[in-house]
């Protein structure tokens, strides 16, 4: 697939909504009537990684990707990151947007803020969608310690190259365009980029989950870094539903938007 979003002429709107810890950056697209679509990136990107399924579904869905807080262009908070500032701050800038009731989908430690979101203020998600839930294992707690690691800025730019190696060792077949892109969201991010991380790992995800009520989807690519979290978290949520896409990786929304909004239709449609 191309990389480039932009081949769609769907136009998709940037805006900020204030909350009380500070402003919230989103995109936005459709027009269409109905729940809108919310969606939480994963770290360390920003709601630009949704752009392609934006696009897919703004003919049908109101879609709407803030940024977290401490990434993107959303305010950086004072304190540490952690999942339930994060959570707080999309609800308060959702209120702000007047959406009470909407269409979750989180990817990654975005689904650790959808789940906090969902059990802290239920009714929120009519569903739920997780892609690569990060229901703690060994392999999830071994990939958070690769990652979570502050990068310290080096005269002969070092740092540079070590973002890089590691965006790519994600996916080495992503276009080359999606992981500068993703390089250049680690560096906005800044040395606290990997707070995101810790705050995954320490998140209370495993024992919060069971008590989401909504129906929900688990998805995850073949290649997807959290993987083996997939059937676990699914067995930790009775009545869920899971699904893997066979051949995606770590940037499903981005490398197979069109598959992932196929599967979003037909998971939203109303009973």
């Amino acid at each position: 697939m191309s990389p480039s979003p932009e081949s769609n002429a769907t136009t998709i709107r940037k805006g900020y909504v204030d909350t009380p810890g500070g402003q919230i950056h989103y995109r936005e697209a459709g027009q269409a009537r109905g729940l809108p679509i919310v969606m939480i990136h994963q770290t360390a990107s920003c709601g630009v990684m949704y752009e392609w399924l934006m696009r897919e579904l703004a003919g049908e869905y109101r879609c709407i990707a803030p940024d977290v807080p401490g990434f993107g262009e959303s305010f950086r908070p004072t304190e540490q990151g952690n999942i339930p500032l994060y959570g707080q701050a999309i609800w308060e800038a959702l209120q702000g947007l007047g959406i009470e009731e909407c269409w979750l989908l989180g990817a990654h430690s975005g689904t650790a803020v959808c789940v906090e979101l969902e059990t802290r203020h239920p009714g929120l998600a009519r569903k739920l969608v997780l892609s690569g839930p990060v229901y703690s294992n060994d392999d999830m707690r071994a990939l958070i310690a690769e990652q979570a690691r502050p990068f310290e800025i080096r005269e002969d730019g070092s740092h540079l190259l070590e973002i890089w190696q590691r965006i790519r060792s994600k996916d080495a077949g992503a276009p080359l365009d999606w992981a500068e892109t993703e390089c250049i969201n680690n560096l906005h991010a800044g040395p606290r980029w990997h707070e995101a991380y810790l705050a995954t790992v320490t998140h209370d995800f495993n024992n919060l989950l069971p008590a989401v009520t909504c129906p929900t989807l688990m998805i995850a690519g073949d290649h997807d870094t959290l993987r083996s979290s997939l059937e676990p978290a699914q067995a930790a949520l009775p009545g869920s539903q899971m699904q893997v896409v066979p051949g995606a990786t770590t940037y499903i929304m981005v490398r197979e938007a069109p598959r992932v909004a196929a599967i979003l239709r037909d998971f939203f449609r109303e009973e």
